[in-house]
């Protein structure tokens, strides 16, 4: 049976197919008889594609099914290419790195992310706001406005009225304030951001675990007092974690726990809170669970409950041994980092050990700090000679200004 073509930016790939038969040919198609001519054109050099082909296969003419990948095969053969596999290999980096991406053309038109970005550089907020809320995130590459975002407002003179309009602009919201969350803060700028901008505009329940967990934990890491009666709400058991984002998830439990630092019974507590965490963890995917649990388990090391319960709760126990065999030596977010450096450190889980410790594949520019401290952290495990000493110094002297700190409870054991 024959095969019709997909592709993920299918859209253009055929607009570069197209272009190069158009210059191979002289012939530029735009209606019927221009598809006949070229029809007609490479028959003659042996490659038998009909005009009605043509026209379906390049959108002249309306077609329900998308084009076979045989049809396709011989007009890359008329090109000079093996394939069409050959021809997407070939021309891989044109197509990724396209200035006109058909997915990523906003309604405001087409080259938006070029707009986008020269609005945002010359400081013009209306044309900025227009852009983006006509941003359809059903149609386009989330994680492209993602980190297209992060590092608009992280570099630029006049940032505060950039976060103010991202506050004010569901896009903003949701993709800068919500997803790409900067953890490294450089100066605070995001913590404030948050305060100034963004919680007066938000009141949905996993907003308000979101913000409220994000200042106060890097308080409570960085050893500041916090006024927990504004956290009262976190231990709210009419709380749907289903209805939460995995973000917000692993920030709820993981200030569960923080709540009971100084709490009566906090071990039973604890194993509560540690109980319903696992169980709202197996409703995720695997990435997602390893931040779940390496939230949870970083709160532990603080409230100086985890030795004892990696060894004496079983469900934790289980949890940590089947993520980290499935991460193993694939290191591609800091959750994966600090689980590997939780096994790695930790005298009663370094059985599971089969490879050495590796480095993250892929380094993100808003988790730096985190990256820096968990890889220097696990290296110092192994570390030996007249480097231990110094760097074990310059560890703790780092992580000490920012909420990494925990890594040298796990180091001293």
């Amino acid at each position: 049976m024959a095969r019709h073509f997909t592709l993920d930016n299918e859209d253009l790939v055929l607009q570069e197919l197209k272009r190069q038969v158009e210059k191979r040919s002289g012939i530029y198609l735009q209606c019927f008889s221009d598809c006949k001519r070229l029809s007609e054109q490479i028959n003659l050099e042996g490659v038998s594609v009909s005009a009605l082909t043509l026209s379906r296969c390049f959108s002249i003419s309306k077609s329900a099914h998308r084009p076979f990948v045989s049809t396709l095969n011989l007009l890359c053969v008329y090109l000079g290419y093996r394939s069409f596999n050959h021809f997407c290999s070939e021309t891989n980096d044109l197509v990724k790195y396209a200035l006109t991406y058909p997915q990523l053309q906003f309604d405001a038109g087409e080259y938006a992310y070029p707009a986008l970005e020269l609005a945002i550089k010359v400081g013009d907020w209306k044309t900025t706001r227009l852009i983006l809320e006509t941003f359809d995130s059903t149609k386009s590459n989330i994680l492209e406005m993602v980190w297209f975002l992060g590092k608009q407002a992280r570099n630029h003179e006049e940032k505060n009225q950039l976060l103010a309009l991202l506050a004010d602009t569901e896009t903003g919201r949701k993709f800068f304030y919500e997803w790409f969350v900067d953890e490294d803060n450089p100066n605070d700028y995001y913590s404030d951001a948050l305060q100034q901008f963004y919680q007066p505009l938000t009141n949905q329940i996993g907003n308000k675990i979101f913000y409220h967990s994000f200042l106060n934990s890097k308080r409570i890491y960085r050893g500041e007092k916090i006024n927990w009666q504004e956290l009262k709400f976190i231990n709210d058991t009419s709380i749907n974690t289903d209805e939460l984002h995995y973000h917000q998830l692993s920030r709820l439990f993981e200030m569960r726990i923080l709540s009971e630092f100084s709490g009566m019974n906090r071990k039973i507590v604890i194993e509560k809170i540690l109980d319903d965490m696992l169980v709202a963890l197996t409703k995720q995917p695997w990435r997602h669970q390893t931040w779940i649990l390496m939230r949870s388990v970083k709160a532990l090391v603080i409230v100086g409950q985890f030795d004892e319960l990696v060894q004496n709760h079983q469900g934790l126990k289980k949890e940590i041994e089947q993520l980290f065999v499935v991460s193993e030596g694939k290191m591609f977010s800091n959750a994966e980092l600090a689980l590997q450096f939780i096994v790695h450190a930790s005298p009663k889980l370094k059985h599971l050990v089969q490879t050495p410790p590796t480095r993250i594949q892929h380094q993100v520019f808003n988790e730096e700090i985190t990256r820096l401290s968990l890889e220097s952290a696990t290296a110092l495990v192994y570390t030996k000679g007249p480097l231990r000493h110094s760097m074990e110094q310059n560890l703790r002297k780092f992580t000490s200004n920012n909420e990494h700190a925990w890594v040298m409870g796990i180091l001293k054991k």
